[in-house]
């Protein structure tokens, strides 16, 4: 005997006794009035930034216009001073940290007249005596100045691609001569006091200077 089709009701039959929590019926219940459902559509993702790499100018310009940065190599070293004792061995006395180098290597592709400005850039700011700012995602290597640079084609990276890399190096700006008084008025360093008159010598100088035999 088959079983009767009974009516499934749309929602459960919850009581409202004690100990029962209440069962909403509208998805929409419970949110204020002014509040609109969010759709799929209306959720926009939060796109992040793209990392900035290059070679910029003290004022934020980029010089240089590769077509993407392949790799940076860094370097700061110190310098340790010795001085020589007896017998052949050396004593250190002092450190002195030197400036640091940056090389950053990149692409450039494309038509040829774009490859050949490329290069003409680089070569105009090799000459030139600017300090500019390498910056990468993590840290900004700061006061620098281009001293050489070197390129090459590969066929494995097609005749079109030129792999440039660029070397820099720090220039220090904010060194402050400092001088020490002399221990003696001798040791001093010459002082312009203004504009010397000639005179004839006293006749006590000119005895004495040929006295000595210099006339």
């Amino acid at each position: 005997m088959a079983n009767p089709a009974l009516d499934v009701p749309e929602y459960p039959d919850v009581p409202d006794v004690d100990g029962v929590p209440p069962l909403l019926r509208d998805p929409d219940a419970g949110l204020p009035p002014d509040e609109e459902e969010i759709t799929e559509d209306q959720v926009q993702p939060t796109i992040a930034p793209p990392p900035v790499w290059g070679i910029f100018d003290q004022d934020g310009n980029e010089v240089l216009f590769p077509d993407s940065v392949l790799g940076i190599r860094y370097r700061d070293g110190s310098r340790i001073v010795d001085y020589p004792l007896e017998q052949g061995s050396f004593e250190s006395y002092n450190k002195v940290a030197t400036p640091f180098d940056v090389a950053m290597s990149v692409s450039i592709g494309g038509s040829v007249e774009r490859r050949e400005g490329f290069l003409r850039d680089l070569a105009f700011l090799k000459q030139s005596l600017d300090l500019f700012n390498v910056i990468t995602p993590e840290f900004t290597f700061q006061n620098v100045n281009i001293e050489a640079y070197d390129y090459e084609r590969r066929a494995r990276n097609g005749v079109s691609l030129i792999v440039v890399e660029i070397y820099m190096r720090e220039v220090r700006t904010g060194a402050v001569a400092a001088f020490s008084p002399a221990k003696s008025d001798s040791a001093q360093d010459d002082q312009k006091q203004g504009q010397v008159q000639a005179k004839d010598p006293t006749p006590l100088a000119l005895n004495t200077y040929t006295s000595q035999g210099v006339a």
